[in-house]
């Protein structure tokens, strides 16, 4: 008889349980699985697959180990850590527009690898009408080591935005015409927003 149980608790009743039990496991010849998988979108799981509970060991010993393991399969087989316990998921580079400071009604971005100017091009527009305010850089460019970026007002009117690689600002951007800068990962500026 297999039985698959999924709940939730802390990681370290299910490793203190293992460890104290599964060298005694071992012996009494009951497969237990497990399925780690670490750091997948902020979460940890633990689980375990299957427990076969049919093992040559003798009946008392088998029925005391199968109500242990059932147990702890209702208990403990699926086990979610909290997101501190996991390094933040790399973003990459994306541009920030300050809705607050920015007047003008629009802007137009283009982008392109730093110190490669063939690789220029129009990326796209954002607009107050727009709700999203992060904007990720296409995949060729989410992870350059350099990115080159020129905003265009619409309007001719104030625009605040930056450029932002992982968990920090890299270039400050505030102007009312156009401007252009190549910023690299290990730069840091501060953000209007």
């Amino acid at each position: 008889m297999s039985r698959v149980v999924n709940t939730t608790i802390s990681t370290k009743a299910v490793f203190l349980f293992l460890s104290e039990n599964l060298s005694d496991i071992a012996e009494r010849a009951l497969p237990v699985q497990l399925v780690v998988n670490r750091c997948f979108e902020k979460e940890v799981s633990v689980s375990t697959a299957s427990i076969n509970l049919k093992t040559t060991c003798s009946r008392g010993i088998r029925k005391r180990k199968s109500i242990v393991l059932l147990l702890l399969m209702t208990i403990a087989i699926g086990v979610t850590v909290k997101g501190d316990d996991c390094p933040p998921k790399p973003r990459g580079w994306f541009v920030r527009i300050c809705r607050a400071q920015t007047r003008a009604s629009g802007v137009r971005l283009e982008i392109g690898f730093g110190g490669l100017e063939s690789s220029h091009r129009y990326w796209r527009d954002w607009t107050h009408a727009n709700t999203e305010t992060e904007l990720p850089l296409p995949i060729d460019l989410i992870y350059a080591k350099e990115i080159w970026i020129k905003g265009t007002s619409h309007d001719g009117e104030d625009v605040s935005m930056c450029t932002a690689f992982n968990d920090h600002n890299t270039q400050k951007m505030t102007f009312n015409e156009d401007e252009e800068h190549e910023t690299s990962r290990d730069d840091h500026d501060d953000c209007e927003c």
